[in-house]
């Protein structure tokens, strides 16, 4: 009799371990869940110049969801008519809590050819808009002989659009 007790003990076992499991995988794959709140999008376009070079620019913007907050970075390169990448300038803003005010902004530039070198570059913020701009000395010989300017401003509207 105790050995048949056993026997029926340990099927039992055997049984909620495989009901456990069958409920876990069923949990996991069948709830959705928030485990990622990030999402993310990316806007691209590009602007072509008169000497045929052209800038490159893209918004990478994320949501959390989870604080109702926006970041998002806007890069712009400049790329010779060739399409090689000379340089660029990235601004990253923060938006959020359920307004359109700009939080901070921050700027980050630099060089893909040596010939460049960025010679400033500035963060701003004002109301809904941030700024961020470098300028770049073309050079050869160690004589500058080019000077551009990038800036890259990104928008958020009340709705949480950026542009």
């Amino acid at each position: 009799m105790v050995i048949l007790l056993k026997k029926l003990l340990n099927k039992s076992r055997k049984f909620m371990k495989k009901i456990i499991l069958f409920l876990s995988l069923f949990c996991i794959l069948c709830i959705p869940s928030q485990v990622n709140a990030y999402n993310y999008e990316n806007i691209s376009q590009i602007e072509y110049l008169e000497d045929g070079s052209y800038i490159e620019t893209t918004i990478f913007v994320s949501n959390d969801y989870a604080r109702s907050q926006k970041t998002a970075s806007k890069i712009a390169r400049y790329n010779s008519s060739t399409g090689v990448q000379q340089w660029y300038v990235t601004g990253t803003f923060s938006y959020g809590n359920g307004s359109a005010k700009c939080i901070s902004s921050s700027v980050k530039s630099g060089v893909y050819n040596n010939k460049w070198a960025i010679s400033s570059k500035s963060a701003s913020k004002s109301g809904a808009t941030a700024i961020a701009s470098a300028t770049a000395k073309h050079s050869y010989d160690n004589t500058a002989y080019e000077t551009k300017k990038l800036t890259v401003r990104l928008t958020c509207s009340s709705t949480g659009v950026l542009s």
